[in-house]
């Protein structure tokens, strides 16, 4: 696809592949994770294990220093009440241990510039340290 691509297009196409990992387990995780670089985000950890009171939970994105969990749920992950439930009971356990999680779907993601935008207004809000740009 990057070979194909011209233009910004192309570029957008590149480090998309480059913020993607292999233990990913949705393309659209790293879909989350280019828009997150977009807004300034310099690291996301990627399948974090995090120990909870319930045991272990491994989550999609996290930036550790703000202690920040970005989840992708895909249409199918709520198609039982037992699920909404056990997503409820994982949330309330991370955010015991001191983690704001927080959840994007498909939907979401189709408007780029309104997502930086809330990626940035969230990151802000929780006190995450933006890196300066030094003028050359």
């Amino acid at each position: 696809m990057a070979r194909k691509r011209v233009g910004n297009g192309r570029v957008k196409v590149q480090q998309l592949i480059e913020l993607s990992v292999d233990n990913a387990e949705s393309p659209y995780e790293s879909v989350i994770r280019y828009w997150l670089h977009q807004a300034g985000v310099s690291k996301v950890v990627t399948q974090l294990r995090i120990m909870t009171d319930l045991g272990e939970f491994r989550v999609d994105n996290a930036i550790p220093e703000i202690r920040l969990i970005i989840e992708f749920d895909g249409k199918e992950k709520y198609r039982e009440q037992h699920d909404v439930k056990r997503e409820k009971r994982r949330q309330d356990a991370l955010r015991a241990v001191g983690w704001e999680v927080r959840h994007y779907m498909y939907e979401e993601l189709s408007n780029p510039e309104r997502l930086i935008a809330h990626f940035r207004r969230l990151l802000h809000q929780l006190g995450y340290q933006f890196e300066k740009v030094s003028a050359a």
